[in-house]
């Protein structure tokens, strides 16, 4: 089955988006650690933070996913999400050397899916 040359630029703008967002996560991540070693943030915070990396990722993702892809914007930053947490799973498991599916993956997926919408219809309604 060959794809057209749209169904090949929606991937490709996909997997931008996804990696910008793994690009995005992996440097706040750098950041809450080296905060954590410098003593300018608890380790209780690392639950908040986590969330907040993911949501702020996704929300990456779907920006560049809306910008680059014009058409059905909630659609496609929704996707950009659930692409998103999808590579960051695969990323960083093979980062911790760990491969385990668990529940926590279904969160990490609604969360990049809703963050990415949101964003998508944000960057709409102010556009």
């Amino acid at each position: 089955m060959q794809m057209g040359a749209k169904g090949n630029n929606l991937l490709m703008t996909l997997l931008k988006a996804a990696l910008l967002g793994v690009a995005v996560s992996f440097a706040l991540l750098l950041l809450f650690s080296l905060a954590l070693q410098k003593n300018w943030m608890q380790l209780s915070a690392l639950g908040v933070m986590t969330v907040a990396i993911k949501v702020v990722s996704a929300a990456a993702a779907a920006a560049l996913a809306v910008a680059l892809y014009k058409r059905r914007a909630w659609l496609i930053g929704g996707v950009a999400g659930l692409c998103y947490a999808g590579l960051a799973f695969v990323f960083f498991s093979i980062l911790s050397k760990s491969f385990s599916l668990s529940l926590g993956i279904l969160s990490d997926l609604g969360t990049g899916c809703l963050a990415g919408v949101f964003t998508a219809l944000l960057i709409r309604m102010f556009r």
